[in-house]
């Protein structure tokens, strides 16, 4: 099964207090139907944790057209693109019930060991689920440095971290949204159009973190989540 569609209906925890699917919810979603697409084809997060391996994010990128609303089915299909021995890239596509393309992402993944949380080979396996079909999106892209950046301080806790042991890609989210001024105004008049990731080093329960950000725009805005002088991870969003 190289790639799969599966549907899901917005419910009351997806959504924000304009009732509009929430990004973070969003991008567990598609990290969801990666982890659906993965296990039907023989290597979900289950599988390789047993073997002592896991998947992790590199790059994601989501355009945003149209934000569902609360009681909304929407689905997501999802494909490998490509896969060599150091990465693998997956993409999606999101439809309204009605069949309306309301979003697509791109995501770029490594394989880790468990144990010494290094990057290890790809297996050829992976790589005949490759479909060469490009994404509907733009390629996430390595994002520059902040230039001049309010910073907060952050300590991971117990419900940032996930089943690698580290911080839940999906929190960086939540806590740079957390950095943008007078967030309940902003999101009432703006809508998510873009966002895009990069992912650099983990992040671990209780480490002492830095997390930065820049008004580039009214619509744009940059994000870094440092540990001393390391970078973890940085995130640009756009708004409409």
């Amino acid at each position: 099964m190289s790639q799969s569609k599966f549907q899901y209906k917005i419910s009351i925890l997806d959504v924000d207090f304009s009732k509009h699917l929430y990004l973070p919810k969003l991008f567990s979603l598609l990290l969801d139907a990666s982890e659906k697409n993965a296990t039907s084809n023989g290597f979900g997060m289950e599988y390789l944790q047993q073997n002592n391996r896991s998947w992790v994010l590199s790059r994601f990128s989501i355009e945003v057209y149209s934000l569902p609303r609360l009681g909304e089915d929407i689905f997501i299909e999802t494909w490998i693109e490509d896969a060599n021995r150091m990465i693998t890239t997956r993409n999606y596509a999101i439809t309204s019930a009605t069949g309306d393309v309301i979003g697509a992402a791109s995501s770029v993944w490594a394989m880790i060991d468990l144990q010494s949380r290094k990057a290890v080979n790809i297996d050829e396996y992976y790589m005949k689920f490759a479909t060469k079909r490009p994404p509907l999106c733009q390629k996430p892209r390595r994002i520059g440095d902040l230039r001049s950046a309010e910073i907060r301080k952050y300590s991971p806790l117990y419900s940032d971290i996930d089943t690698n042991v580290h911080v839940y890609s999906g929190k960086y989210i939540e806590w740079f949204m957390n950095l943008i001024p007078n967030p309940q105004k902003f999101f009432l008049q703006k809508k998510i159009k873009f966002v895009e990731l990069n992912f650099v080093s983990e992040s671990l329960f209780g480490d002492d973190l830095d997390l930065a950000v820049e008004k580039v725009t009214d619509d744009e805005f940059l994000f870094e989540a440092k540990r001393l002088e390391t970078l973890i991870c940085r995130m640009k969003a756009v708004f409409a």
